[in-house]
Order: C-alpha cells, then sequence, then structure tokens
C-alpha cells in the first residue's frame, strides 16, 4: 500500500512540474511573440528583419502617348527591348519589418552586363561582378520604414554587344546587417542591338514543298517493287525444295 502511494505521489509531483515548464513556457512564447508550430517547436521572429525590391523603369507607347511605370522583370516575351546607348534606369526599396531600429545596413548593387553605370547613391568600384558594383550604407532604418534610391546606366553601343539579343541580363541588389541578417533581389531585362523587333517566339523555318511524283516515277516504282517480289518468291520455291 505504501509503495503505491509513493507512485502515485511521484506522478502528481511530475505532472505537476510538467505542466509548470508547459505555462512558463507558454508565457515566455507569448511575451516573445513566438508561435508553436504543430508537432513541436515553435517559430520566432527574427529582430530587425529587412527586405529589399529591385524594380526597372517600362516605358511603352499606348494611344495617349507615352506611359511609364516600374517593373519586377522585363522578360524575352515583351516587346519592351533596350537599344544601344539607351538610358536604363533601376529603383531600390528597402524596408525594416522586423520591429526594431536596424543601426546600419550594407547595400551592395551590381551592375549588369552590357550597361556602364552612370549615377546612384554610393560609391562605384569594379571589384564585384562583371561591370563592378555601387556600394553605400543606410543608417537608423526605424521599425516599418522604407527608403528609395535610384540608378541610371546606359547600354553599350551596337559594337560592343556581340548578340543580336540578349535577355539574361540581370541587375542584383543585396543588403546585410548585423547578426548575420541578409536579403537580395534582381531585375532582369533584355538589349536588343538592332532595329528589327525580336520576341522570344521561336522562329519554326518554312518546310520545304514536296516534289510531285509524275506517271513516269509511279511506273518506274511499280516496276521495281514488281521485281523484289518476283525474286523473293524464287527464293522461297527454293527454300522450300531444299527443306523436302
Amino acid at each position: 500500500m505504501r509503495y503505491t502511494k509513493s507512485i502515485l505521489k511521484n506522478i502528481v509531483i511530475t505532472s505537476g512540474l510538467f505542466l509548470g515548464s508547459l505555462l512558463f513556457a507558454s508565457n515566455v512564447i507569448a511575451d516573445s511573440g513566438c508561435t508553436p508550430i504543430y508537432g513541436g517547436g515553435v517559430t520566432c521572429p527574427k529582430r530587425g528583419e529587412m527586405i529589399v525590391d529591385k524594380q526597372i523603369k517600362y516605358s511603352r507607347v499606348e494611344k495617349g502617348g507615352n506611359v511609364e511605370s516600374w517593373v519586377d522583370n522585363i522578360t524575352e516575351f515583351d516587346v519592351r527591348k533596350f537599344k544601344p546607348e539607351e538610358e536604363i534606369e533601376f529603383r531600390i526599396f528597402v524596408r525594416n519589418t522586423g520591429g526594431a531600429m536596424i543601426d546600419e545596413i550594407t547595400v551592395t548593387d551590381i551592375w549588369p552586363e552590357f550597361v556602364t553605370f552612370i549615377s546612384g547613391p554610393g560609391e562605384y568600384t569594379k571589384d564585384q561582378g562583371v561591370n563592378g558594383a555601387v556600394k553605400f550604407k543606410i543608417n537608423n532604418l526605424a521599425d516599418g520604414e522604407s527608403r528609395e534610391y535610384h540608378f541610371t546606366g546606359r547600354v553599350y553601343k551596337a559594337e560592343n554587344i556581340p548578340n543580336p539579343i540578349r535577355c539574361d541580363l540581370v541587375n542584383r541588389v543585396q543588403i546585410s546587417a548585423s547578426g548575420d541578417r541578409f536579403n537580395e533581389d534582381i531585375a532582369k531585362f533584355c538589349i536588343q542591338r538592332g532595329d528589327k523587333v525580336i520576341t522570344g517566339k521561336k522562329v519554326i523555318p518554312p518546310v520545304k514543298e514536296i516534289p510531285s511524283t509524275g506517271p513516269q516515277e509511279v511506273v518506274l516504282s511499280f516496276a521495281a517493287l514488281s521485281s523484289v517480289l518476283g525474286a523473293g518468291v524464287v527464293l522461297r520455291k527454293k527454300a522450300e525444295k531444299l527443306i523436302k
């Protein structure tokens, strides 16, 4: 009986400790803003999270005139393609979404191939990427605050562009801060060396016309086929005699 009471006492004490630890953990999770994960564990927001968005200016002619807008990418299927020596304008947004001030963010804008850097914030160097990069700092970015930055470049001259069209060009921006925080985004676009409009659709060459078969060819083909069939019958008869 004493043994049974001892077991029950240990069960009660263990259960109480377990429930107490759960209550303590739930209070900690609630205070930190963490959310329990189904199946075990928790997910917690990182303090000082940051996001970046890279865009490119898209100009097009419509009935009302020239229309400009900002887009994430210009693909090979878009009619709009930049020509030699044409200016390209990029912009980036950096936003703090983590609930705390970020003292310093390092921004690195890696410049795309076949485009010369003209203007933008920070310092342009040639130590990264094919065409160098622009680097600068963002200081004291408050929670929920966004900042916008613009860059301008110019497409190479036609003689310095080896392909009639290039649609794999990328302008990449990277941001980093203390605590191994990092984010990046890209803007893709196309350049076209000539004036002829080229789209991303494949051009299928026309099928060559098959020459018509005249009566003479039909007669010759039939005669050739008859000869083959006749030879086949003779060989079959010889084979049968050998078998018998």
